[in-house]
């Protein structure tokens, strides 16, 4: 694939997914996994889930359903998502719940743990 081809797919998929934030474009391999899993663990359809839905409010995907979710993503991205962590600090007020459960931001947050750490 040539590197402009690549750049023209990645221009793309930001546009598909109507990213309102300059420089925050979701990667789309990212969300279109992570899409591809919660669809596949819950029977939703692909076209209902999009980068702005919440996990639980929008999509309704129940707790042990959200469980099996993010063990594909941890088994997928090579990852360990802190969900224990995330619900804390919601529950203890110092988090938004869209924070983590916007697919947007949960994206996000696995390609943060994804990247490599500097030394």
């Amino acid at each position: 694939m040539s590197a402009l081809f690549a750049v023209h797919n990645f221009a793309y998929a930001c546009a598909v997914l109507h990213e309102p934030y300059p420089g925050e474009c979701l990667m789309a391999s990212t969300f279109e996994t992570v899409a591809g899993i919660i669809s596949s663990a819950s029977d939703i359809p692909l076209e209902r889930i999009t980068p702005d839905s919440h996990v639980m409010k929008d999509l309704e995907v129940d707790s042990l359903s959200f469980l099996d979710i993010t063990f594909e993503i941890d088994q997928k991205f090579g990852i360990q998502l802190p969900v224990e962590e995330w619900l804390a600090a919601v529950n203890e007020g110092k988090a938004n719940g869209e924070d983590y459960f916007v697919l947007r931001n949960l994206c996000m947050q696995i390609d943060g743990l994804r990247a490599p750490v500097a030394v």
